[in-house]
């Protein structure tokens, strides 16, 4: 057996860049699963699971300044945050490529939010 690679890439989606495909490389290898952790403003954080297969799932809190908690599961995405107040952004893992992923990025409320992010490659 091979011993496990890893490697961790962070980034930032900004509101200018909105909607789309981004090839996010790095890994310095193909990688065969991908763990995400994200935030939007101080609001929102997340940690997603994806793998080279169409099963990735996420988990989204949403605790601002009333603390209100709010837990979101989604079963299609990666990366996924919803509320009634803004800060809206959801992603979906397209590809594992030869030195990271291609993620593509939905910006679902153009409030000038800027969605950050970690990406731990494995392999």
């Amino acid at each position: 057996s091979s011993a496990l690679s890893s490697k961790l890439i962070t980034g930032t989606r900004t509101d200018a860049e909105g909607d789309g495909a981004e090839s996010i490389t790095g890994a310095g290898f193909e990688p065969t699963a991908v763990i995400v952790i994200s935030a939007v403003q101080y609001r929102f954080r997340g940690i997603g699971l994806g793998d080279s297969t169409p099963d990735d799932a996420c988990w989204g809190a949403r605790g601002d300044y009333t603390n209100n908690e709010q837990m979101r599961w989604d079963a299609a995405r990666i990366i996924r945050f919803t509320s009634g107040s803004g800060y809206c952004w959801q992603a979906t893992l397209d590809s594992m490529d030869a030195d990271g992923c291609t993620i593509t990025f939905d910006e679902m409320s153009e409030d000038g939010s800027n969605l950050d992010y970690a990406l731990l490659f494995l392999r």
